[in-house]
Parts: structure tokens; sequence; C-alpha cells
């Protein structure tokens, strides 16, 4: 086929010999661009795609998430991967990957130069203290990607290897950590980061364990950032008393204009309306209200 761009087999229960074919043909297509083979029971079949993406010069989505790879097919797939230079974006969402298959790809990210979006979220297990060092090695070393998703990973104190790593990085511009365990100290660590980053603008520490201390050190860290502008950080267990730090903090800060939190007023609300409309060209002289 010359013309079919999009293929979406989601919820397919595939036998061993159609995931063959279904790679075979991936090896000779020149037209699709989009290939979604999540919840497919793929299993160890889904090594057959590692060959036809080292062939394949046009595929930019491919969506294997929800489907229990075992980690050989996957060292395979990262093999391939650290050689594809086409493929933008990568979903491995809810794979069960261990430590071995999250290492073998983020070994191939030190040399990929064209995926732009990872998804690794939603992992059975905990990825442990060694992927996550290896992920922000591989970070710092990366030229190309901008979104990362690795929620529901338990990373824990692991989140400061993947923040040890992008203090180098200068193009992600988005990622996601929720349901990561993020407890107060941690959280201090990202803030540190955010003082002096230039290239994030969407940040996810949703549901978390991220108290006053670590929210405070966030809010402060958002009067000298001016890149963010989405932060998230619903369901974590600070109290009012840090939300009054963050609307003092948007007194100053003008580029936040997406805030997700627990506790929002009216003043914060007004706030992030003037950041947006500065950032859409449009002013207003009336001051924003403030909290007495």
């Amino acid at each position: 086929n010359s013309t079919l761009r999009h293929l979406r087999l989601t919820q397919t229960e595939m036998n061993p010999k159609a995931v063959l074919k279904v790679a075979e043909g991936l090896q000779l297509n020149k037209a699709l661009v989009t290939l979604d083979v999540s919840y497919c029971n793929l299993g160890a079949a889904a090594g057959a795609f590692a060959a036809a993406l080292k062939e394949n010069s046009t595929l930019k989505t491919l969506n294997l998430g929800c489907n229990d790879i075992p980690s050989d097919k996957l060292a395979l797939l990262a093999g391939a991967l650290a050689a594809n230079r086409t493929l933008t974006e990568l979903n491995l969402r809810g794979c069960r990957l261990t430590d071995a298959s999250v290492i073998a790809m983020v070994v191939a990210l030190r040399t990929n130069t064209s995926l732009t979006a990872l998804d690794f979220s939603f992992n059975s297990g905990p990825f442990g203290q060694a992927a996550a060092r290896d992920l922000g090695v591989a970070l710092s070393f990366n030229t190309t990607l901008q979104r990362l998703n690795v929620s529901s990973n338990e990373l824990g104190t692991g989140v400061r290897d993947v923040i040890a790593g992008l203090r180098a990085n200068t193009t992600l511009t988005a990622l996601s950590l929720m349901y990561n365990d993020v407890a107060d100290g941690t959280a201090m660590e990202i803030a540190d980061f955010l003082e002096t980053n230039t290239t994030l603008t969407y940040l996810n520490l949703s549901n978390n364990e991220i108290g006053d201390e670590g929210a405070c050190a966030i809010a402060r860290a958002l009067l000298r950032n001016s890149t963010l502008t989405t932060l998230c950080l619903a369901r974590n267990p600070f109290t009012e008393s840090a939300v009054r730090q963050f609307l003092f903090a948007l007194e100053t800060n003008a580029t936040l204009t997406e805030f997700d939190l627990k506790f929002t007023s009216t003043a914060m609300l007004e706030l992030l309306a003037r950041n947006k409309a500065r950032a859409e060209g449009y002013f207003d002289t009336k001051p924003a209200m403030c909290l007495p």
C-alpha cells in the first residue's frame, strides 16, 4: 500500500504470525507515518519491529504501549532505535519495563538524533536507581528529545538523577513526574534546577509527597524562572501556607499561565490570566488582586 499513512490496531489480539506480517510490511512500506499496536498482547513478537525500525525510513510515531514485552525483545528495539533516524515518538507506556529494559533504551538515547517524545510511564515495577541514573546520563547527552513522561514508576530519589542529567540538557521542554514518590528533599533539588533552567515549559509533579518545605522551594524558584508556562502540583500534601508563597511568586513571575494545585484563589487566577494575556500580546492595566 502506497497511500495509507496512519494505522491503528489497538486492542487487537494479534498472534505471532500476524505481528510478523505487520513488521515485515513495515520494512518495505514507504508511506506509513503512524502505527498504533497498543493493547495487542504482543509479547515476545514485539521484537519483530526491531528489524522494521532499522529498515523503515518513514514511520514517525510508534505506539507499543500496554504490551508485556520481554527484556530481550526490548533490547532489540533499543538497538534499532539507536540506528533509526526518522522515528520521532515512541510510546512504551505500561510495558512492564525492567531495569535492564530501561537501561537498554536510554543507552540508545545517547546516540539517537530523531526522537522528540518518549513515554516510559505507568510501568508496573520501579525502575530502580541504576535505570534512573542511566536515564539522567542519557539526557545530559541527548540533543533532540523534547517531551519525556516517566510518571508512575516509583522513582523516588531517582528523580534527582533525572534532574541532574537535565542540568546539561538544552532541548527538553516537557517533563511529567506524576506518581513517583517525590518528597520534599527531591522537590528542593527540582526547585534548584528550575532557578537556572531556560528550556522547560511544562512540569507535572502531581500526586507526589511534596509538603510545605518542597512546595515553598519551588515557589521561590518561580521568582527566577522565566520559561515555565505550566506547573502541575495537584494532590500533594502541602498546605495553604505554601499556596501563599506561590501567590507571592506570581506577583513577580510573568510567564506561568497554567497552574494546577488543590488550592486556588481569585487572586491567583487573576495573576495567571494576566500572564496569559501578556503571552498572547494583550495587556491589561488593571492591577491584579492580592492577598492582604
